[in-house]
């Protein structure tokens, strides 16, 4: 089970970019809210064949308005490559079959983009006058795209590699 997830971010022309997080030995990782993301593999209907390429769809990631939203815009407008983009999940040690006290988390899986670009941003501030509880309020929606993308789940190190021809 995944408990928090996080974002770390480098750029071509902003480095690693930081958010205001000071969570002890997660200190500038930008805290995740939610995260979207879809494969597809077209299918003939009739002999389940694979029918054309497969598709990468945008990896989006939902997250609260911080000090980091103007540079996400400046990244958008200006065009510039993320070089890296690491989506890190934490959830509970025993999940891993790892005996560490308990409330210790232990990163379980990860998501790494290499030149990425955002190709989307939207904002949604929700109901103010009915605020639903653990939800928050003011928070921004980022879709990027990427040219190579691998999966980690962090216990046996197993992974999965995918890359796109050619510039994205």
């Amino acid at each position: 089970m995944i408990n928090n997830a996080y974002l770390i971010l480098k750029s071509k022309t902003h480095g690693t970019i930081k958010s205001n997080s000071t969570q002890r030995g997660r200190e500038g990782y930008i805290a995740l809210v939610e995260v979207n993301h879809e494969l597809i593999s077209p299918r003939d209907m009739v002999t389940g064949r694979a029918s054309g390429r497969r598709q990468h769809k945008f990896i989006s990631i939902t997250k609260e308005i911080d000090n980091t939203t103007p540079v996400f815009n400046q990244l958008l407008v200006q065009n510039i490559e993320i070089e890296e983009a690491n989506l890190l999940f934490f959830g509970p040690s025993q999940v891993m079959g790892i005996g560490f006290a308990a409330g210790a988390e232990r990163l379980l899986y990860s998501i790494k983009l290499k030149n990425a670009f955002i190709a989307k941003i939207g904002i949604t501030l929700h109901n103010l006058q009915k605020p639903q509880e653990n939800q928050p309020v003011f928070v921004e929606n980022i879709s990027l795209v990427y040219q190579k993308i691998e999966w980690v789940w962090a216990q046996g190190n197993i992974s999965a590699i995918d890359e796109w021809g050619g510039a994205v």
